[in-house]
């Protein structure tokens, strides 16, 4: 198997989906990368409200990321107490009175019935490391886009991601209040070159890479929709892709 061209990736990701923002890296570890610097930016005085990490939010790290690579350990995120229970550093009781909770069902962005479903990396690694994927030194575990949903709902809207596990497989499922895709083009929508965006403004190839890059990983990728009611698009994984690529299930 050749060595993976992530610089490469970066760019088809770009090109094919019109990204403002390039692709990022992220990796999670048990042991720290060789070769990576720890994010070594001021910290703040440590309080007890769940905000004492080295940074104001974690997406800040996704921010810096953009700029170069770099390792973070659990006591950088404790001043997001959702990236610490996403992340695995953390359980959902652990940081149930802390105050960015608080303010987080507070704003309404979430419920306390949302919380048990979080997705969440259920192994607890001490290391997770950061970086632009062109330039990433590691496989990365995520590829992180920061998508424009502007282009699918011109006049604004919401977007809805949610995951479950279900026999062995993981579920992701996109869903949008766009304009939805007409019926005499869902079957076109895998094709390599078909675009709806215009010349200049789509290639036509985002999905199709997508496409392609699922199949690889033994997964499948479903879309239902409706005109005027929006998209709701679904991606399935194995859990077991390491035996299936070794030969040992079919």
């Amino acid at each position: 198997m050749s060595e993976p061209n992530y610089s490469k990736l970066s760019d088809d990701l770009v090109a094919s989906l019109g990204l403002q923002n390039e692709p990022l890296a992220i990796t999670f570890s048990q042991q720290p990368p060789a070769g990576v610097q720890p994010f070594d930016d001021p910290m703040p005085q440590a309080t007890e409200d769940g905000r004492t990490g080295r940074v104001a939010a974690g997406c800040v790290f996704w921010m810096k990321a953009v700029e170069r690579t770099f390792t973070t350990v659990p006591e950088d995120h404790a001043n997001c107490s959702v990236g610490s229970v996403t992340h695995g550093f953390k359980r959902v009781e652990e940081v149930a009175d802390k105050a960015d909770i608080g303010a987080l069902l507070g704003a309404g962005w979430v419920t306390q019935e949302m919380f048990p479903a979080l997705p969440a990396v259920k192994r607890g690694y001490r290391y997770v490391t950061y970086g632009p994927l062109r330039a990433t030194p590691l496989d990365p575990d995520v590829v992180f886009l920061r998508l424009n949903a502007k282009q699918a709902m011109k006049d604004g809207g919401e977007i809805r991601i949610s995951t479950f596990l279900e026999n062995d497989r993981v579920f992701i499922k996109i869903k949008d209040t766009g304009e939805g895709i007409p019926p005499q083009n869902l079957d076109k929508i895998f094709d390599p070159g078909f675009t709806t965006k215009g010349v200049g403004v789509g290639t036509g190839l985002g999905l199709s890479i997508c496409f392609q890059i699922i199949q690889e990983h033994q997964g499948n990728i479903l879309v239902e929709s409706k005109p005027g009611a929006g998209t709701t698009f679904t991606i399935v994984l194995p859990t077991d892709l390491e035996a299936r690529l070794e030969g040992n299930i079919g």
